[in-house]
């Protein structure tokens, strides 16, 4: 079982949103000259069809993708503050028992980043870690869509003599990428504690 799994699904799913959105503001815009309309109508739903949205998404560097939703430049996996941000901010996790598996908890978020990956993959294929983490990277792929989006999308409008429905598709995309990047915070932080969760209840000795 994949977290990936019907990743461009979920996608496309939003974006069939967006353009519902776009076309309602396109609308006023677009009754004087029905023939540009259908044009540009069109136009936009090459741009975000499934296969161009998959091109755009696997376009951004996943580091980029982190950066964008973090708004860090430095240590943007979710995991580079397990041990300092997230251990003790969830009931799940028994903190004494995780460290009396693991050892201290180390504080260099490279350091954190290594060790909580060494126990990711010892649960990457239980239910729950899967199902904490597709979130987040449905989330993350939807921030880092929704800035391209907001950027190449009203350019284009803009540029087509469409500005009142470029300002407000600007508007429609950027509160998309911000939602987007609240949501994936909140499932990264599910997804990092998830694992620690696991971890600090396992019957087995650790193989740290």
């Amino acid at each position: 079982m994949s977290a990936k799994q019907g990743l461009l699904k979920w996608l496309g799913a939003f974006v069939a949103f967006d353009i519902v959105v776009i076309s309602a503001l396109l609308a006023p815009q677009l009754l004087g000259t029905p023939a540009v309309g259908a044009r540009i109508a069109g136009a936009l739903t090459a741009l975000l069809a499934p296969p161009v949205l998959l091109l755009l998404n696997t376009l951004v560097p996943q580091d980029f993708k982190h950066i964008l939703v973090f708004w860090r430049l430095r240590d943007v996996l979710p995991a580079h503050r397990a041990f300092t941000l997230y251990v003790n901010g969830d009931p799940r996790i028994d903190a004494a028992a995780l460290k009396a598996r693991i050892g201290e908890f180390p504080l260099d978020p490279r350091d954190q980043q290594n060790l909580w990956f060494r126990i990711y993959q010892r649960y990457k294929t239980e239910l729950s870690v899967v199902d904490a983490h597709r979130p987040f990277l449905i989330f993350r792929d939807l921030a880092a869509l929704s800035f391209l989006l907001a950027v190449i999308v009203p350019v284009v409008l803009y540029g087509l003599a469409f500005s009142i429905a470029a300002w407000s598709t600007l508007a429609v995309f950027s509160g998309q990428y911000f939602l987007a990047t609240l949501a994936s915070r909140q499932a990264a932080r599910r997804f990092v504690c998830t694992v620690l969760s696991l971890e600090s209840h396992s019957p087995s000795p650790a193989n740290s």
